[in-house]
């Protein structure tokens, strides 16, 4: 059996990491120009698996890290947690523009403007959820290469709130609605997620890769999507605080569809607080491309 923990012991070290390498979207290695790592270390010290969004938001607009430098310390633990080590598989791509953003949002706090409140904040999204510049693949490789020409509005309105897109998460293959006979958590490009309380265990359902990704402290908040439960079935495996929002809160345009009736994307995280946060900042309004939101706000 391998216990969270256990798994804080062992990630501790990546979180304050001793060296100043970062990992790019394939995994290479490259030096950090950040002004804020000093002889290899930070110099603010961050528990990356106990900070929320609070806490991060306040160490930010003190200057004691940048939103490059968070983003830095969560690669680095997706490094050591999801491709190598344990091997979990929750986080499928990363994105090749993060780093663009968080330097956008650094060089406007710098600079005074006001920002949102989830300025410099990484996200993980499921990879059913369009970002422009990745493949949404719903997990299958027939999708591997299928890049949508814009965000989804959901991740438009995460963008507007200052939130860094991190990445993608592994998904049970199009959600589950494949087979009946494929444990949750696996996809035929991503592979299997693993639980990281005891990786015989199921990590749960289609949300399966954004819940690991959550409990291990990958990126701050991740976002899954939910149609009969699979938010809040891997949140409850994982011990997660989770939101599965009334359908229409949210658009689902740019989101790999099941049903129309019950399909809404929601945050997941380790704390109420940050979870709130994020569905705040993820509320898109009235949609014309979804019916289900003009209703809503009607």
């Amino acid at each position: 059996m391998i216990m969270l923990s256990f798994l804080g012991l062992v990630t501790s070290a990546c979180s304050f990491a001793t060296s100043n390498e970062s990992t790019d979207s394939q995994g290479n290695e490259s030096k950090s120009s950040n002004s804020n790592l000093v002889n290899g270390s930070l110099e603010a010290s961050i528990d990356l698996e106990n900070v929320d969004i609070k806490q991060l938001q306040e160490l930010l607009r003190s200057g004691e890290v940048t939103a490059v430098d968070l983003g830095e310390m969560y690669l680095e633990r997706i490094k050591l947690l999801n491709t190598n080590g344990l091997g979990l598989n929750a986080v499928r791509s990363i994105n090749p523009n993060w780093k663009e953003q968080a330097e956008a949002i650094d060089k406007a706090r710098a600079s005074g403007e006001e920002l949102g409140k989830m300025a410099g904040i990484p996200v993980l999204l499921k990879d059913n959820i369009d970002v422009k510049g990745m493949a949404t693949t719903a997990g299958s490789l027939a999708l591997e290469n299928s890049f949508p020409t814009e965000d989804a509005p959901v991740v438009k309105e995460l963008k507007e709130a200052g939130a860094i897109i991190l990445g993608k998460t592994n998904l049970h293959e199009f959600a589950g609605w494949v087979t009946f006979n494929s444990p949750g958590g696996y996809s035929s490009l991503g592979g299997m997620a693993l639980n990281p309380y005891d990786v015989s265990l199921s990590p749960g359902s289609s949300s399966s890769g954004s819940a690991v990704a959550a409990t291990v402290a990958l990126s701050t908040i991740t976002i899954g999507t939910d149609t009969g439960g699979s938010i809040m079935n891997p949140a409850a495996l994982e011990s997660l605080a989770a939101m599965r929002p009334t359908v229409g809160l949210i658009s689902r345009t740019g989101i790999v569809p099941i049903s129309d009736s019950q399909d809404t994307p929601g945050p997941m995280g380790r704390s109420v607080y940050d979870v709130a946060v994020a569905l705040s900042a993820m509320t898109t309004g009235s949609d014309p491309n979804d019916e289900k939101t003009k209703e809503s706000y009607s």
